[in-house]
């Protein structure tokens, strides 16, 4: 009789298979979980990075725009006043040649 519980039967023989085969395939869905929500983390990190270069990308080009609009404004105003300058000049120049031919008669 020990002879019988030295050898296990087929059915005991294929539980231990089905069992090492299910824990096989426990561990490996484990490892592919593991993978997913790492490539997952990963890919909203990306995404995380690509809408703050975004946010960064309008904010400069606002920054830019804004930037440009008061360059114009300030060349507007240098042109006006250089205008103004240039008359205040050419009149105090026609006084000047007023005077003088006013003093020659």
């Amino acid at each position: 009789m020990s002879f019988m519980w030295a050898k296990e039967s087929p059915s005991h023989t294929r539980l231990k298979e089905t069992k090492v085969e299910l824990n096989r395939q426990r561990t490996l869905t484990a490892t592919k979980d593991l993978q997913l929500q790492s490539d997952t983390a990963k890919l909203l990190q990306a995404v995380n990075r690509r809408h703050q270069e975004a946010e960064l990308e309008a904010e400069l080009e606002s920054a830019g725009s804004s930037h440009h609009e008061e360059l114009q404004e300030h060349q507007s105003q240098l042109k006006e006043k250089h205008q103004e300058e240039m008359i205040r000049r050419l009149l105090a120049a026609e006084d000047e040649e007023r005077r003088a031919l006013q003093e020659q008669f």
